[in-house]
């Protein structure tokens, strides 16, 4: 467990040193917004749904920022959530679920839930998306969702 936690701790503080860049440089097309969601469960500890890389290229995640927010307050999370945009193109999209925590040691405590892996999608220019899912012990998914709330990707899903 203290190995788990320490990976995790790395993962953030590594992940604060990527480039960024969900438009590459030479890009001059229409544009779409990705916007993640998020689930508060308590004080300390929240679920998030978030899109970690597009087409390959790193982005900002809101448990990268949240973990950022909340450094140094114990075990107050400040709950963010990203929205960026990126080319309206058809996309390859690295999504994830997790569950978060303020303080690593809480993790502990059980109920830890994750889904990751990618989906190819068609974004079109000027539409806003979300990125959705649900964690539990027997089921999680993690999918992207257009303003109207239409599933407008395959899910991404783990069964127990």
């Amino acid at each position: 467990m203290k190995r788990l936690i320490s990976i995790i701790c790395f993962g953030v503080l590594l992940s604060s040193c990527v480039s960024h860049k969900p438009v590459p440089d030479n890009y001059t097309g229409p544009l779409a917004t990705v916007s993640d969601s998020s689930k508060r469960i308590d004080g300390s500890k929240a679920y998030f749904f978030q899109l970690n890389k597009i087409d390959g290229r790193d982005v900002l995640t809101s448990v990268g920022s949240s973990a950022e927010a909340s450094y140094g307050h114990g075990f107050a999370l400040t709950v963010l959530t990203e929205s960026r945009q990126v080319p309206a193109t058809e996309s390859e999209l690295h999504l994830s679920g997790t569950t978060y925590y303020a303080a690593p040691v809480l993790m502990l405590k059980g109920g830890n839930y994750s889904v990751d892996g990618k989906v190819r999608v068609n974004l079109e220019a000027n539409k806003i998306y979300y990125i959705k899912g649900e964690l539990s012990k027997e089921y999680s998914a993690v999918w992207v969702e257009d303003s109207q709330g239409k599933i407008v990707s395959e899910k991404v899903e783990k069964k127990s």
